[in-house]
């Protein structure tokens, strides 16, 4: 079921139990235990009773928490059928073979494809190159921005204003990728006290506000307060953090000022797991989408809502090199985005597409993890527990009417029952 039909998804589809752990699996999200029949084929009849002790365990501790079982539908598939299309797109291929060498192409090469805008494009490639910015993978993180731009160029945002949003699909990182890390010409570093240098000297002035909204601004500010932490040797808690937005408040720093209010804010008056930091970053995060929804209300446009669901969706489709953590965050952060555009109650098909189309793979990427851990043929009962486990903090994705709290994305241990 679904879109998500990687190679690992296909090998693991050829797994002869594979049938088997798709029934186990639905009848744990059932609050059921599964017959004995089943138990039987993927864990054999000596261990059938270990394994429904273990279960009976888990479902008498957390199904009170589960929700509505989310089920399978054929979904849209917007953005996978551009970015199959890609794979016949020889013009995009030569682009993209010069950002895979870190070769820097030129204005006339780059211009049929960002136009006006072909000189921040340049410049961006040309930062991340000098920077040798990669990803987890290796290749240049440049190759996840042109492939993100190249897609948005599929869907065809663009028709009344050329090459606008295409450019803001490639430039959607470009704050919170390079602002820490590029110099100036001479040769000192922007960083968030010269936020409106970096933008000066980057951004295209008549795309400033829409790369301001698809950047997370509180990512960059609490990635800076840590540093300054680090460095003075303080500890990362609520009165520091505090006084030093309060801080930063009087600094004055042109463009940051309502993002420092509302950390003050977020930081006094909401619930914050132990760790402080990952629990307000993720806290953060569903505050920044919902305002970019908030924003595409707002203005009657949703293109910068579309364009962030490719950089999520890309992020997904190329996370086979990040550990178990961060795949479930990309996971779980498509889900607050289609949550969040679900709740946008419009009548914009290209939206609504998206949503379910996400939906589906978060649903079908989140089953494949789980699944994998039961079709493990070594340590078997490890893997069952960690299967266990990876229900629990993707019970936002395989829940209808579960939200997520911070304890599931940042791993805390469970409040009951030892299952981790």
């Amino acid at each position: 079921s679904g879109n998500y039909m990687n190679l690992g998804n296909t090998q693991l589809k050829t797994n002869p139990s594979y049938t088997f752990a798709e029934k186990f699996l639905e009848a744990i999200v059932n609050k059921q235990m599964p017959s004995r029949y089943i138990v039987n084929k993927l864990y054999g009849p000596d261990m059938s009773r270990i394994v429904s002790d273990v279960l009976n365990t888990f479902l008498v501790y957390y199904s009170t928490d589960f929700g509505k079982p989310r089920k399978h539908f054929d979904s849209p598939s917007e953005i996978i059928s551009k970015r199959l299309e890609l794979e016949d797109d020889i013009q995009h291929y030569n682009l993209h073979s010069r950002i895979t060498c870190f070769d820097l192409p030129s204005i006339k090469i780059l211009e049929p494809y960002y136009g006006e805008y072909s000189q921040a494009v340049q410049k961006h490639l040309e930062q991340c190159f000098k920077l040798l910015l990669l990803r987890k993978c290796g290749i240049s993180i440049a190759a996840h921005h042109n492939r993100v731009g190249a897609i948005v160029r599929k869907l065809r945002l663009d028709n009344d204003e050329p090459c606008k949003y295409v450019t803001i699909a490639v430039l959607h990182d470009t704050i919170e990728e390079l602002l820490n890390y590029s110099v100036d010409e001479r040769n000192s570093k922007y960083g968030l006290m010269r936020y409106q240098d970096f933008i000066d000297q980057y951004i295209p002035e008549n795309i400033v506000t829409e790369i301001c909204l698809i950047t997370n601004h509180y990512d960059l500010i609490l990635a800076h307060i840590k540093n300054d932490f680090h460095s003075g040797d303080l500890a990362f808690n609520k009165p520091n953090l505090i006084k030093e937005l309060d801080n930063l408040i009087k600094c004055n720093i042109s463009g940051l000022h309502p993002y420092f209010e509302k950390l003050i804010y977020l930081v006094q008056d909401i619930q914050l797991g132990n760790d402080l930091y990952n629990s307000l970053k993720w806290i953060c995060y569903q505050n920044y989408i919902r305002e970019m929804a908030e924003a595409a209300i707002r203005t009657n446009n949703y293109r910068i809502y579309i364009v962030k669901a490719v950089d999520l969706l890309d992020n997904c489709h190329g996370s086979d090199a990040l550990d178990l953590r961060g795949k479930i965050r990309n996971i779980l952060k498509l889900g607050i985005w289609a949550k969040q555009g679900y709740e946008l109650s419009t009548t914009h098909s290209v939206v609504n597409n998206c949503v379910m189309e996400i939906y589906e793979e978060a649903l079908d990427y989140s089953e494949f993890i789980i699944l994998k851990y039961l079709l493990e043929e070594e340590s078997r009962l490890d893997c069952l527990a960690a299967a266990l486990s990876n229900i629990l903090k993707l019970k936002s994705i395989l829940f209808t009417d579960k939200s997520l709290s911070t304890s599931e994305l940042f791993f805390e241990p469970p409040k009951r029952g030892s299952i981790k």
